[in-house]
C-alpha cells in the first residue's frame, strides 16, 4: 500500500483529487474527452488502466454509493479537505468484493471535514 500525506498533496501543485491522483504511478483518472468513460463530466479514479468499476473508491474507510454514472465522482471532494490518500495498487477483490479488481483508493478527509 502506498501513501500519500496532505503535504505530498499540496506538494504537488494539484487543486483536485482526480488532478492528484493522475500523477500517482498505478492510477489514472477517466478524462472527458473519453466520452464512454464519465457522465456529465465526473471524473473517477482507475488503477492499472483498467474499465471503470474496478477500482474501489473508499471514504474515510467506508465504500462510496455509486453514481448516475455507477462510480462515485471525485471532482466533488476538494483537495483542501483530505488528510491522506492510501492507495492500494493490487487486486483486492477477495477481500472487498469484484469492485476492487483493480485494487481500492482510500481518501482520509481532515478532522474538519468530516473524518473521525
Amino acid at each position: 500500500m502506498r501513501s500519500y500525506t496532505r503535504e505530498d498533496i499540496s506538494q504537488s501543485g494539484r487543486t483536485t483529487i482526480a488532478d492528484f491522483l493522475n500523477t500517482l504511478p498505478d492510477a489514472s483518472i477517466s478524462s472527458h474527452e473519453s466520452g464512454d468513460q464519465t457522465f456529465l463530466g465526473q471524473t473517477t479514479v482507475q488503477l492499472h488502466g483498467l474499465p471503470v468499476g474496478t477500482t474501489l473508491v473508499l471514504l474515510n474507510g467506508r465504500r462510496l454509493e455509486a453514481g448516475v454514472a455507477g462510480f462515485f465522482d471525485l471532482s466533488s471532494v476538494p483537495a483542501s479537505a483530505v488528510e491522506r490518500i492510501d492507495v492500494l495498487p493490487v487486486g483486492s477483490s477477495a477481500v472487498y468484493g469484484s469492485d476492487a479488481l483493480a485494487g481500492a483508493v482510500n481518501i482520509y478527509l481532515r478532522r474538519e471535514y468530516g473524518w473521525r
